[in-house]
């Protein structure tokens, strides 16, 4: 087709598609007149005002509802509340670790949302019915409770005291809050707790870079694998029992978990300080730390800049080195480290790539030489803790890969731990291929005696917790051995085993709760309870006392009275005066007795006051008792808010009988601490226990160059007398060397002079010497020799105290009494007889840190068979 055919075409096509939309547009506009004729009518019509107006309102309506329901979804709570976080520990609620028979910290972030928020708050750890824990053998359990305020917008950390008890099966934590002046309390919170085995510590790390020692939870220093027969022989939780310490490496970032109480920080063993500002801590916080550090924590710090961060600030006294200046550390320069602590068979020494950065050491006079690692390291003793500093980051990569030695080093250098022994684990079944036979590395102690050893997880003691009548109250022991034929748990998987199974079986720590725990039931507690309950109730006057204020107002004052009269010439008179006479008389013979009249209220004290050598501050432990002869509800105050208050058992006897639900206690720390609602019943007598850091003014001090004593302290001594223990006693039973000093008053010193001491069985060093123990009564007066009711029996505690045994070798040691009631608390109501006497247990020297013992091998040396 040509070219004006195509086009016609086209012109032809389109011609024709124009003509048809025309035709279906007369159409439509046909159908749409046609519609509009037929149509009746518009129904439409104007709304009137008020309809438009309900109909608006109708609307507006609808989309509040509708933006209501979009801001429920949306809406924050009045009050947000994040679960109690136990101290120390990571800030999340996987890691609710707890150690039962110790007091902890537990931290809560809240925040209001819309208003400002005033209330309380209470923690209390209960069963896994939700019913509260009774302390142990008495009728009471304690929560803790504090008040909370809150501005709206702000998150604030709020941190309760709680103690954990040491019963059997799940633990929780219930915590409560009740806004002031709501009727209701909000629902609690109930968080499972994971807890802790007797032998098992913290370790804490501060680091600017935590995530550099998570090395630590493989090393067998911290987890120590041991032989089958204590898999599962503890309720650990998810923590293994074969753990000795439990790795804490929080990030520092906001604030430094930890406790500000320094009686809650008994589960920590070690603190590791890497590169963080002591500045950091608050003042409560440093105190804490220098307090645990006297009573046996351990300080390890590590690297160049740490040391130069705590020179000049509240740690600097007790460091022992300073920087003397940056140096490369080469080979050379580890080859000391090299030679002492390889442990292996094959004795690699440490080979870095290239120097470390590190530091030169300047040793202080109070440091001690440590054996094996020239001046790569330096430590000293603070009281019966240590702290020990290294030259190099303790973080290095070529000191961690270290295989031949860095265990033995860290075990027991820097730990001091006792030295070990790797073995080879039996197999857990026998008849099977060789190369699934046992598998696992086994470290021993080399010690004989206890297999697992929670006295040598950590050195913190207090006397008046920690002093037991076992030698090995916090180690689980062997007690018998039986051999028997194991069956086949494996169907035909394995062969029949043969040969026999050695299964044993352990002693429970006498000591259940572990080192340092808080203790009704130690020797320290069972004298203080004795002495106690030798002094409970009330001074009722002896028929001596009655007959001689008969005979006074008989002989003395109707005499008097009838001469009186006569000589005014009013002799009737006299019969008026008689009653007045007689009701003075009363009240007179009354207010000698200590008696109220209707109504009579009696407090005992035993107070064991522990202090460290060269320390200005004292552990205070006190054990009243309280009388009434009505029912009364006693509330206790102290000074400070360090102090620690609950119940005390008064008997090793059950209090509570089966299905009895105990009564609640409550206490409370804020600026003050207070325990609330210590309920006595009629005629009878309860018990409470208290401990405190308090200010001594001064410290007890020994010159051993010129063996002087001084008491700088603001407290006069009596009955004072001063022992050591000779440091090459190693015999099983050990001998003394004592002095007599008797009195020593405040800001005095005397001159000492040792010599053996010998004493009868079943007495105490210098018995004959002492006079019993009276105290202050409720007006001032001191009982005589004669005024028996004013004793207080001590010699238990003497005799504890005094006791070899429990004195560590080289131990310099003075034991007196306090002529007073220690100050720091109020009871509420007060009683009419208060007596008491306070125990005085002052440390003066501790034996030097003895040589480290390197491992017998190392883990490196055991092959695995596969």
């Amino acid at each position: 087709m040509s070219t004006q055919g195509q086009t016609a075409a086209r012109r032809s096509a389109l011609a024709g598609s124009t003509r048809c939309w025309s035709v279906t547009r007369l159409a439509l506009l046909l159908f749409m007149a046609v519609a509009a004729v037929t149509t009746p009518g518009c129904t439409c019509r104007q709304e009137t005002p008020e309809e438009q107006a309900a109909r608006e309102a109708l609307e507006e309506e609808e989309a509040k509802k509708r933006k209501a329901e979009r801001e429920k979804k949306q809406k924050k709570p009045p009050l947000e509340v994040q679960p109690p976080i136990p101290q120390p520990g990571p800030d999340d609620i996987l890691s609710l670790y707890v150690k039962p028979g110790h007091w902890q910290i537990a931290k809560q972030a809240m925040k209001p949302n819309y208003e400002n928020w005033v209330g309380e708050a209470t923690l209390q750890v209960v069963d896994g019915q939700n019913q509260p824990i009774p302390m142990d053998r008495t009728g009471f359990a304690v929560r803790g409770s504090r008040d909370v305020a809150l501005a709206k917008g702000e998150e604030k950390q709020i941190e309760s005291v709680v103690y954990i008890p040491p019963a059997p099966g799940q633990l929780k934590t219930r915590s409560t809050l009740r806004q002031r002046g709501a009727s209701l309390a909000q629902p609690p919170q109930n968080l499972k707790l994971t807890r802790m085995a007797p032998h098992q510590q913290h370790l804490v790390v501060l680091s600017k870079e935590p995530a550099r020692y998570q090395f630590l939870k493989t090393m067998y220093s911290i987890d120590a694998p041991l032989i089958e027969d204590f898999e599962d022989y503890s309720e650990a939780g998810r923590m293994t029992f074969s753990a000795q310490y439990r790795l804490v490496a929080p990030s520092i970032e906001k604030r430094i978990p930890l406790p500000d109480n320094p009686l809650c920080w008994t589960s920590v063993a070690y603190l590791l300080w890497d590169e963080v500002e002591p500045e950091r801590l608050s003042k409560a916080q440093q105190a804490a730390l220098v307090d645990w550090l006297h009573w046996g924590g351990q300080l390890v710090v590590s690297g160049p800049d740490s040391l130069d961060l705590l020179r000049d600030s509240f740690f600097d006294p007790y460091l022992p080195a300073d920087s003397g200046g940056a140096r490369n550390l080469t080979a050379d320069d580890l080859a000391t480290i090299s030679r002492s602590w390889a442990a292996s068979r094959r004795r690699k020494p440490i080979e870095p790539v290239a120097a470390w950065s590190g530091i030169q050491l300047k040793l202080r006079e109070e440091a001690e030489p440590v054996a094996g690692v020239k001046d790569l390291f330096a430590e000293r003793r603070v009281g019966r803790g240590r702290v020990i500093v290294s030259a190099m980051q303790l973080a290095e990569r070529g000191l961690v890969n270290w295989q031949d030695g860095h265990e033995n080093l860290m075990n027991n250098l820097l730990l001091r731990r006792p030295p070990r022994r790797f073995g080879w684990s039996s197999p857990t079944y026998i008849g099977a291929e060789d190369d699934v036979a046992g598998s696992l590395y086994v470290a021993r102690s080399t010690k004989a005696g206890a297999l697992i050893d929670g006295g040598a997880n950590t050195k913190l003691r207090f006397f008046a917790r920690d002093t037991h009548a076992e030698p090995d109250a916090f180690g689980y022991r062997v007690v018998a051995t039986e051999t028997a034929q194991p069956a086949n748990n494996f169907g035909s998987m394995f062969p029949q085993q043969t040969g026999s199974v050695d299964t044993r079986r352990f002693a429970e720590p006498a000591a259940a709760a572990g080192p340092a725990a808080w203790s009704d039931f130690s020797a320290a507690a069972t004298a203080a309870r004795g002495a106690l309950r030798e002094a409970a109730g009330v001074d009722v006057p002896g028929a001596r006392f009655v007959v001689i204020c008969l005979a006074v107002y008989l002989a003395v004052l109707a005499p008097f009275n009838w001469f009186f009269f006569k000589a005014l010439g009013r002799v009737e008179l006299a019969w008026v005066a008689a009653p007045i006479i007689a009701l003075l008389g009363t009240y007179v013979v009354v207010r000698q007795a200590q008696l109220d009249i209707g109504f009579v209220r009696a407090q005992n004290e035993v107070a064991i006051l522990e202090t460290q050598p060269g320390h200005p501050r004292g552990h205070l432990t006190r054990y009243l008792s309280f009388y009434t002869s009505l029912s009364t509800t006693y509330d206790l105050e102290f000074d400070g808010p360090t102090a620690l208050a609950a119940p005390f058992a008064r008997s090793d006897q059950p209090a509570l009988l089966e299905g009895q639900r105990p009564a609640i206690v409550t206490y409370q720390r804020q600026e003050k601490a207070r325990l609330l609602g210590l309920s006595v019943s009629s005629n009878s007598t309860d018990m409470a226990h208290t401990e405190e850091m308090v200010d001594l003014g001064g410290a007890l001090t020994l010159d051993p160059r010129r063996n002087r004593l001084t008491n700088e302290t603001d407290h006069a001594l009596e009955s004072l007398v001063v022992v050591r223990r000779p440091v090459d006693d190693g015999a099983a039973d050990p001998t003394l060397l004592g002095c007599w000093v008797g009195d020593l008053d405040r800001r005095s010193s005397t001159p000492l002079s040792f010599q053996p001491l010998s004493w009868a069985e079943g007495t105490s060093p210098f018995a004959d010497r002492r006079i019993p123990a009276v105290a202050a009564s409720a007006d001032g007066s001191a009982g005589g020799e004669t005024d028996a009711p004013l004793r207080l029996n001590l010699e238990p505690l003497f005799a504890l105290a005094l006791d070899p045994t429990q004195l560590e070798p080289g131990e310099v040691r003075a034991v007196a009494l306090l002529d007073e009631v220690f100050p720091g608390v109020s009871v509420a109501p007060a009683a009419s007889q208060l007596r008491g006497v306070t125990f005085v247990v002052a440390h003066l020297r501790y034996a030097p840190l003895p040589t480290p013992k390197a491992d017998a091998n190392a883990p490196v040396d055991v092959e695995r068979r596969r």
